[in-house]
């Protein structure tokens, strides 16, 4: 959509620049929080000037310090970390790098949208960070996710595996029929 039919209002109805230079500015449907503050929290709208005349849209911002999405409690071995959708979202359409974080140290090697965590233990809860290191106007920006990681005791149980079917080396059955 082009810049020259989107016009981008703030919370005390002041035009939003289109300049790249600003914190705060669009790209056609898009709005850019650069270095995103608890202040920018609010309502913004914007008018879409069309052929068939003009429309008007709104939507509120939500700015916490720290959200940490739902936490990871399940009794499985390996643990799937997902990365939270806004994040792969913004890797995904500003082409950036993908990296994780664990209690604020890096992770080397581990640039996926999942992470596994293998035999997990006690040791290895805590809040893992999925950041998105991305470049807009010559800039660096990072946006992150986290996700709260818990381990439900450290021992876990396995059943001895016992195949009970078939009880030859062989199972036959007639074509078409259901076992």
């Amino acid at each position: 959509m082009p810049d020259e039919e989107i016009t981008w209002f703030n919370n005390n109805q002041t035009e939003i620049t289109a300049d790249e230079n600003e914190t705060v500015h669009y790209h056609g449907g898009s709005l850019f929080f650069l270095n995103l503050l608890p202040e920018d929290s609010g309502f913004y709208r914007a008018r879409h000037n069309t052929s068939l005349g003009e429309c008007n849209y709104k939507i509120r911002i939500y700015v916490l310090k720290k959200f940490v999405y739902e936490p990871i409690v399940n009794s499985d071995i390996n643990k799937k970390v997902t990365c939270p959708s806004h994040v792969r979202l913004t890797c995904h359409v500003l082409i950036g790098e993908l990296t994780w974080n664990k209690d604020n140290k890096t992770l080397h090697g581990q640039n996926e949208k999942t992470l596994w965590v293998a035999n997990a233990n006690k040791t290895d809860e805590g809040i893992y960070t999925c950041v998105c290191t991305w470049t807009h106007n010559g800039k660096k920006y990072k946006t992150s996710g986290h996700r709260s990681l818990k381990v439900q005791g450290d021992k876990v149980s396995y059943r001895k595996l016992e195949i009970i079917s078939p009880t030859n080396e062989e199972q036959l059955a007639d074509e078409g029929m259901n076992s």
